[in-house]
């Protein structure tokens, strides 16, 4: 596992085996559903939504596009597994001396806050900066930022930098205390996906997937897959909710526990297919 002033870059073939980490933060699935009353609820009779995420799945698995994540040193090899599985190819590198470059051959760029050091921060500025320039779709996880003021401050200048989506659960998202023009994914018992004008409420996952570590983190790296293939924040974040939930219903089907878990999610998610999406998928 790399120390903090370590970095790892992958530019791995979907077929790389990369180990999963022993640590890391994972997805909150207790969290309060983050909610603006003010925006209609997405109709849960259409199914637009289902056949939205089905054809990114399949379009992320057509074009393999390029993601370059700077997360969480303890997220690594998971988030890197889980943009394997789904299709996509990962570098994770966050040298300032070389995050140019990776970024400049990217499709969407993955922002995650969980190891904000001061060579962290300074790779994480210029791949935004290199992203906005070349008008690539980048997110933003702001992990723990309501234990850190530091780490909230560095969060509320980055969203001044246009991203494409945050995602996080209620309390960062409580923490940030504001709303833009991104899409906003909130994680929980319910998963919340909005944007200025519309909203999707989702059921899918699996309480042991909190067990597993860097599930969370996981979950940022796939809307990165996602938003790489689609014209739309939203459809992306959408998809790449559903495609998270559904897999991880079927991996905790076959799971003896969370350790075989982080395993069958993988699994799962290089396996997930269309049909299981649209028959699985479950509206709140």
């Amino acid at each position: 596992m790399p120390t903090a002033c370590q970095s790892i870059c992958f530019t791995a073939l979907p077929n790389a085996q990369i180990q999963p980490p022993s640590s890391a933060r994972s997805l909150n699935v207790n969290s309060t559903d983050c909610v603006d009353d003010t925006l209609p609820n997405t109709d849960t009779a259409d199914s637009r939504w289902t056949h939205v995420a089905a054809d990114v799945l399949e379009r992320v698995r057509h074009d393999a596009p390029r993601v370059h994540c700077i997360t969480n040193e303890v997220a690594v090899s998971y988030s890197a597994n889980a943009l394997l599985a789904i299709g996509a190819v990962p570098s994770m590198t966050w040298q300032a001396s070389e995050v140019i470059d990776f970024v400049k051959t990217a499709q969407a760029l993955v922002v995650n806050l969980g190891t904000l050091d001061d060579g962290r921060e300074a790779g994480m500025r210029r791949a935004i900066a290199t992203a906005n320039q070349l008008q690539t779709p980048w997110v933003l996880d702001p992990v723990f930022i309501e234990r850190s003021p530091g780490r909230l401050a560095t969060a509320r200048e980055l969203l001044t930098e246009s991203p494409a989506i945050v995602r996080g659960n209620q309390a960062e998202h409580d923490a940030l205390g504001t709303h833009g023009d991104w899409v906003s994914v909130t994680s929980g018992a319910v998963d919340v996906i909005q944007s200025t004008d519309d909203r999707v409420m989702l059921s899918n996952g699996d309480p042991m997937m909190a067990k597993v570590t860097a599930t969370g983190c996981a979950a940022s790296a796939l809307l990165g897959a996602c938003v790489a293939v689609s014209d739309s924040p939203l459809e992306a974040a959408v998809a790449a909710t559903m495609m998270l939930g559904v897999a991880g219903e079927l991996a905790a089907a076959q799971a003896v526990g969370p350790g075989s878990l982080q395993f069958t999610l993988l699994d799962s998610l290089s396996n997930l297919t269309p049909e299981q999406i649209q028959s699985r998928v479950r509206f709140s």
